[in-house]
């Protein structure tokens, strides 16, 4: 594996003159990555930085590597028993939108014909608490949904009436399933549960 990492540009979790941190999380999880040139590997301790859109690899001697080929897949186990914590799957190659393009990673939700995908991305902004006498520049995350279909990105989110327009063609049906299953408030388990359904019609 040694052949496919490269040194990295990694000054931990801190940033010049910024608050807070670029991380998804500031401590290492337990993961394993898809290369492009086609290696998996396994039983890693990886840190994805949401700012650069770039994962990072802590090797056994305690060195902060990146990889030769890019990444377009990568899961992190995420929990207090990282073993057995909820697997994350993270992955590229989507159709740009917005700001984003083929090399921006998404967390996915909802897998199959159509997808669930979240972006987690970080922006700088400057804040001034009420005793200060300048402002200071610190991170703050943000999060956006997005449904692919047809090969289409569609901005979607946790709004009842958002979901049903993205899904028109099965919005009756999805209706339907939203009232047996008593969702009321959507939130993002909610949302994949209804797009897992979407895709089973």
């Amino acid at each position: 594996m040694s052949s496919n990492l490269k040194d990295a540009n990694y000054n931990g979790n801190s940033f010049t003159g910024v608050g807070g941190s670029p991380f998804l999380s500031d401590k290492w999880a337990s993961g394993k990555v898809k290369l492009a040139d086609g290696s998996n590997y396994t039983d890693l301790k990886l840190k994805y930085n949401v700012e650069n859109n770039q994962v990072f690899l802590l090797t056994d001697n305690n060195e902060v590597k990146t990889f030769q080929f890019p990444v377009t897949e990568f899961t992190l186990s995420q929990g207090a028993n990282e073993e057995k914590g909820q697997e994350r799957v993270f992955r590229n190659g989507f159709p740009s939108i917005d700001d984003a393009n083929a090399e921006t990673y998404y967390e996915v939700l909802a897998d199959g014909n159509t997808k669930l995908l979240k972006r987690t991305f970080k922006t700088i902004v400057a804040e001034r608490s009420p005793s200060a006498t300048t402002p200071t520049n610190v991170f703050k995350t943000k999060e956006k949904y997005y449904v692919l279909r047809d090969g289409e990105m569609v901005n979607t989110r946790t709004v009842k009436k958002s979901v049903l327009t993205t899904l028109s063609n099965k919005a009756v049906e999805i209706e339907k399933y939203m009232q047996l299953q008593k969702i009321n408030m959507l939130d993002e388990k909610a949302l994949a549960k209804i797009v897992t359904y979407y895709n089973s019609l």
